[in-house]
């Protein structure tokens, strides 16, 4: 069955999107996402953080995440994070962009008497291989 509104797969689609009212874009409150949209030298990229910086669309982790779905809405989210709240496959029905906008590296800083780092790189890896500690 074809589509109402076509969902858009790229952020210059997103971006054109939300500018025609077709969607809302939602970022999460704890995170520097429209910071990071709006520092990009891409202009689509600009005005997507300055929309929902604008509009004040955020949502809170502590929000029941599957509740923001009502509405046609954009979510902009890990991948992981998708599949950590609604499950994998996901339990209701979403469609997830082929899109990102950066990949993050992390590291955590240890003195060399730490006595618990191996423990610790256990975890960490479990958290980059998505099951739960």
């Amino acid at each position: 069955m074809p589509e109402k509104v076509p969902v858009p797969k790229t952020f210059k689609e997103l971006s054109e999107a939300i500018l025609n009212g077709k969607y809302k874009c939602l970022t999460a409150a704890e995170t520097i996402d429209r910071d990071y949209l709006r520092g990009r030298r891409i202009d689509y990229m600009e005005k997507l953080g300055d929309i929902i910086e604008v509009n004040d669309r955020k949502y809170s982790y502590s929000e029941r995440f599957a509740d923001l779905l009502d509405d046609p809405v954009e979510i902009i989210i890990p991948r992981r994070g998708i599949n950590l709240l609604l499950g994998t496959p996901p339990y209701v029905s979403v469609k997830i962009s082929v899109d990102y906008f950066g990949i993050f590296y992390f590291g955590v800083a240890l003195k060399k008497e730490f006595y618990c780092h191996e423990h610790l790189n256990q975890v960490m890896n479990g958290i980059n291989r998505q099951w739960i500690v």
